[in-house]
């Protein structure tokens, strides 16, 4: 996804495009500076969770790689808002 657009916020960055196939599709790119594996798997399941929950998810068809900062407390609450913010910039 080198060619893609790029949106930071404090505690995330996202790349995103548009894909052919006309389904939205997410991965969650965590780095091992992030911690242990158990760390590692709390922080996907937060953000797969924020993907899903979101009420503002953009029209089908774009590929979204989300990778978590390290050294960043993550909740749920905190994401969703920050990418709630990122759907409504994208439209």
């Amino acid at each position: 996804m080198s060619q893609g657009d790029r949106w930071r916020c404090d505690i995330f960055a996202l790349i995103y495009r548009e894909n052919r196939i006309g389904v939205n599709r997410h991965a969650v790119l965590v780095s091992r500076k992030n911690g242990p594996a158990v760390e590692r798997v709390r922080i996907k399941r937060i953000y797969r969770e924020v993907y899903k929950n979101s009420s503002l998810i953009p029209s089908a068809g774009i590929d979204i790689l989300i990778r978590p900062f390290y050294g960043v407390h993550h909740e749920y609450a905190r994401a969703l808002r920050r990418f709630e913010a990122w759907c409504e910039t994208v439209g």
